[in-house]
């Protein structure tokens, strides 16, 4: 992905509260993340593991 930025709108699903990751960035970076919260907006960071 380089220096571009990506920005995504997602709703959460009502019943189960949880949003969709998009598969080609779960291929790129794993699906396991820090999710830091803040007033305006979610950032997840993906944990890189070591090997």
């Amino acid at each position: 992905m380089g220096n571009q930025k990506l920005v995504f709108q997602k709703n959460a699903d009502k019943k189960l509260n949880r949003i969709i990751i998009p598969k080609f960035f779960i291929e790129q970076n794993g699906n396991r993340f820090y999710m830091e919260v803040y007033k305006e907006y979610i950032k997840l960071i993906p944990i890189k593991e070591r090997k």
